[in-house]
């Protein structure tokens, strides 16, 4: 192991380098941080103790959010509700599993982490972007716990905001230099996991993205959201009485070269807002809301994953409901030794991503090793397509999809930013099912071959080009 990818491992995700915060028209909150240090607080593992906001996700507010949601995961009433959803993950059939039975108790803290995220998020009254369904990760003296679930995405950045259909708020934003592939922002009317069991998790009540908005040359835009008509608004999300959650999701494909966009969010009108939470409440709602989304996701498996074929990968039919482009997903299955072969076309499409999770559906490690390939990370074939190994064993190729040691759980591939006249039954070339043994005879020719010192050097790279977002370069 590297010295990076050491110093990494032990928590290092941010080092402490001074960097100045870019001003943003309008910017408020974001302009106004001051740096300064954090010392006396977290813990005593080795983290970076500097704090020095320049990143799109680096302020005092997220980490105030970060460590609030870690005393309520830590609250007995959110450790009796662990105690619950691990339950209902054991008398679920993957509960029955070997690789269910190792990543159960992984998954169940994970879920715990997400809901006690959204339930510090969901206050309208106050509305702050937080940076949420992340890796695990440490800096400024903060550890903080993985928190991916429902499939969740390595090459998106995650930010909620609560909303409501009675306020009216303002997002200012800017791009970085280094642009996302796709910024959308999708308006739900339900927090996910909390209602009918659908595809998307709750109903969408509107979407917007990049591809879509009008964006100054210097990377700003301005985003209205209310109940009223857009009238010619140029970026504008209209809410209903439902309104309730709003997610933005940057989409990086090229994590050297691609950031999240500076976004925040101010409540202009509204009602008259009540008091703050308590603890006792929030570790209630906490509670509440794990057991919830925990029988949600389950059912949700069930419904849309785990009735499909294993190593069944069907090319979508239509675009996705919340405007991002097209996704498929299922669930995989591989014998001792075995592999399964995937050939996809990205159609033209500006992000192309194509991931694996365990079978509760929380992304693999995607950190450290590659539980997860977009098309800049991958290397294409010949003729454009992209050829993945799918494999708890390394192939020696370089577009290894590696399962970290488990030989079942779940895939997601998405196609954003699509041209408008793609034809998605392109989309999906083969899929093959075949002994690592006879590897060499369905590979394309021209595969990139890798030894094990290439594979430490690729990994090495993807550590340190992760590490971007929390640099904000």
């Amino acid at each position: 192991m590297s010295v990076r990818r050491r110093i990494l491992a032990a928590g290092l995700m941010a080092t402490a380098v001074t960097v100045l915060l870019p001003t943003m028209s309008g910017a408020g909150p974001l302009g106004s941080i001051p740096t300064g240090s954090l010392d006396g607080e977290g813990s005593d593992s080795g983290c970076d103790r500097g704090f020095a906001p320049g990143g799109a996700l680096d302020s005092r507010h997220q980490l105030d959010f970060e460590k609030t949601v870690t005393e309520m995961t830590a609250h007995p009433l959110v450790r009796a509700a662990k105690n619950d959803v691990a339950a209902m993950y054991r008398a679920d059939p993957q509960g029955a599993t070997r690789s269910g039975l190792t990543t159960l108790d992984a998954a169940v803290e994970s879920i715990a982490t997400a809901a006690a995220q959204t339930v510090v998020t969901d206050d309208p009254f106050d509305p702050h972007f937080n940076w949420v369904v992340t890796a695990p990760h440490c800096w400024h003296g903060i550890e903080v716990a993985r928190s991916g679930y429902g499939i969740d995405n390595p090459d998106n950045v995650y930010r909620h905001t609560a909303v409501d259909g009675r306020s009216s708020f303002v997002i200012r934003g800017r791009m970085p230099e280094r642009r996302p592939a796709q910024l959308s922002f999708v308006l739900y009317g339900e927090l996910p996991g909390t209602g009918a069991v659908t595809k998307e998790g709750a109903p969408v009540l509107a979407a917007l993205t990049t591809d879509r908005m009008q964006i100054d040359p210097d990377g700003s835009f301005t985003i209205t959201v209310d109940p009223e008509p857009a009238d010619g608004r140029p970026n504008h999300i209209r809410t209903t009485d439902t309104a309730r959650l709003l997610i933005a999701r940057d989409s990086l494909n090229d994590w050297a070269k691609e950031g999240p966009s500076y976004l925040e969010i101010e409540r202009t009108a509204g009602p008259e807002a009540p008091g703050p939470r308590t603890p006792e409440q929030l570790a209630t709602q906490t509670a509440d809301l794990l057991r919830t989304i925990g029988r949600y996701w389950l059912d949700w498996d069930n419904t849309f994953i785990y009735t499909k074929a294993a190593n069944d990968i069907i090319a979508p039919t239509a675009p996705r409901g919340s405007g991002f482009g097209f996704a498929t997903s299922g669930h995989f299955a591989l014998g001792a030794g075995q592999a399964l072969v995937v050939t996809l076309d990205p159609v033209g499409a500006r992000y192309l991503g194509f991931q694996l999770t365990d079978l509760w559906g929380v992304a693999r490690e995607y950190t450290h090793r590659s539980g997860s390939l977009n098309q800049a990370q991958a290397r294409a074939n010949a003729d454009g397509t992209i050829t993945y190994v799918v494999s708890a064993e390394d192939p020696g190729t370089w577009n290894w999809l590696d399962t970290d040691g488990i030989d079942s759980g779940m895939y997601a591939i998405r196609w954003q930013s699509v041209p408008a006249d793609v034809d998605p039954s392109r989309t999906v070339r083969s899929v093959r099912l075949v002994d690592l043994a006879d590897l060499d005879s369905v590979l394309p020719e021209g595969t990139t071959r890798v030894t094990p010192a290439q594979r430490a050097t690729q990994l090495d790279e993807r550590v340190s080009n992760y590490t971007e977002r929390f640099l904000g370069r």
